[in-house]
């Protein structure tokens, strides 16, 4: 037993309310923000999204008047138009033609929200615009040129925010929830020892959680053969480093290798992941994916695919918890192992960073 312990929180003092204000947090894919404005739920919150000529404007997306929200209106002349009575409001919030009521409009405004367009997103700042500054913005800058392939997606789950980023640092997991997945190198439960141990040395630097991934040669799956046009029964060696910046930005360098062969040089390619995630409550979230990698851009519709299947897994194992949180068993405290030191060190981490808000 001595290498367990027990949580000194129970599930509901863990997971509830326990999202800061004073940061940035992923609103948008910045492709989808046009000069359509567009509605999203955040933080509590209903926000327009639109792009005008001077760049994207979130509002509160509540008409003052009687109500209608903002995002069913239109852009004219760079001003958001309420679909209900016509009210206009420009990028700052404030009320600029009432045409019912001229006199109207220097009395109204509604809440404007800080925003900054950075890699693939559109970043918002719920809390004090006064806190806002564009430095404390997570890096997530990746090179990457223009023959990579790129997959992801933007997904809806049923759980608070930080069951999602616990899995996704929790690599123990993969043999288990991702079990049927044709990829070898998470499947396979005897790694696991291996995995664990990655997890047990997490550590973490101001709101930076970061942890090292190092796995043994793993025979390479059918569609990595292909990708990187192995012979058949190639192994690859893969080493990762992972970096969670709390509360809202996880992002993953995996270098891949194949092992050394009698003749010829080592191949090595490279693979990108980042996710962002969102609340929208705190038992519900957004959740915004991506990846980039040098190779097999030829099978990005199988790529796309497995994604797609790994992050349903995630989500369905997940929203499975949710009720544990909300429920009877609220006030119970999670059994800890060694390989959970990640869990443990990320809320931690959170907690400190709630209070300085």
């Amino acid at each position: 037993m001595d290498n367990l312990e027990t949580s000194d929180r129970t599930a509901s003092e863990e997971f509830e309310q326990c999202y800061p204000v004073n940061c940035w947090w992923v609103a948008a894919i910045a492709d989808e923000v046009t000069s359509v404005p567009i509605s999203r739920q955040l933080l509590q919150k209903r926000v327009a999204l639109v792009r005008n000529m001077r760049g994207i404007v979130a509002l509160e997306d509540c008409c003052p008047h009687r109500r209608a929200p903002l995002s069913l209106g239109r852009l004219v002349d760079d001003e958001i138009e309420c679909a209900y009575h016509g009210f206009r409001f420009n990028g700052e919030g404030r009320c600029t033609r009432v045409p019912s009521d001229a006199n109207s409009a220097r009395h109204l405004s509604v809440r404007s929200y800080p925003v900054e367009e950075r890699g693939p997103f559109v970043w918002i700042w719920m809390g004090d615009p006064r806190k806002a500054d564009r430095n404390l913005l997570p890096n997530i800058e990746i090179q990457a040129n223009a023959n990579c392939l790129r997959i992801g997606g933007h997904w809806l789950a049923k759980c608070n925010y930080m069951l999602l980023f616990e899995n996704f640092m929790d690599v123990t997991h993969f043999p288990f929830v991702h079990a049927n997945c044709r990829r070898p190198d998470i499947s396979q439960q005897e790694i696991v020892p291996h995995l664990a141990k990655s997890s047990s040395q997490a550590e973490v630097a101001g709101n930076v959680v970061i942890m090292s991934l190092r796995l043994p040669a793993i025979a390479a799956t059918d569609l990595e053969t292909r990708s990187l046009n192995l012979k058949p029964g190639a192994t690859l060696e893969k080493n990762s480093e992972a970096w969670l910046t709390l509360p809202s930005c996880f992002v993953q360098k995996v270098n891949i290798i194949s092992a050394p062969r009698p003749s010829g040089p080592i191949d090595r390619h490279t693979l990108h992941g980042l996710l962002c995630v969102t609340p929208i409550s705190p038992s519900s979230c957004h959740v915004w994916g991506e990846t980039t990698q040098d190779y097999g851009a030829e099978f990005a519709q199988q790529w796309q695919e497995d994604y797609e299947t790994g992050m349903r897994e995630d989500i369905r194992i997940v929203e499975a918890i949710q009720p544990s949180i909300e429920g009877m068993m609220a006030h119970g405290r999670d059994v800890l192992t060694k390989a959970d030191h990640v869990v443990i060190v990320m809320r931690k981490a959170l907690r400190k960073l709630l209070q300085y808000q």
